[in-house]
């Protein structure tokens, strides 16, 4: 708010001294009339030179954080979901050692069967 002020008042600074300026061509420049004008044009450099100071610097610094505070929160998200992949993908390999190791204990209780059924088979001919 305070550096639209700045722009407002070089605005301002610039046609006074130009109104200034003009008023030396219609009246006689007396040394009052020319401080008057040297007083607003150095008015006016200083707040334009202000407001090019905060066009310049402070602005791009803001976007400049909002970048930054973006990029932080993109890494956030980008290491919540390696932890979801790193679950996801620990819990499909889980998945696939427990099947392979229910595949493997399924053989065992078929082959336990097939022997007790022999032995059964055995029993039953006597």
């Amino acid at each position: 708010m305070f550096f639209r002020f700045l722009k407002i008042g070089f605005f301002i600074g610039v046609l006074f001294s130009s109104f200034a300026i003009i008023m030396t061509r219609i009246l006689q420049p007396n040394r009052e009339l020319l401080i008057l004008i040297f007083y607003m044009i150095i008015l006016s450099s200083v707040t334009s030179s202000l407001a090019i100071y905060y066009e310049f610097y402070f602005k791009p610094e803001k976007q400049r954080k909002k970048i930054k505070k973006l990029f932080n929160e993109i890494n956030d998200l980008k290491n919540k979901l390696e932890e979801k992949y790193n679950f996801y993908n620990n819990l499909l390999i889980n998945k696939r050692q427990t099947s392979y190791m229910l595949e493997i204990s399924l053989e065992k209780i078929e082959e336990k069967i097939e022997e007790i059924e022999k032995e059964v088979m055995d029993k039953s001919k006597y």
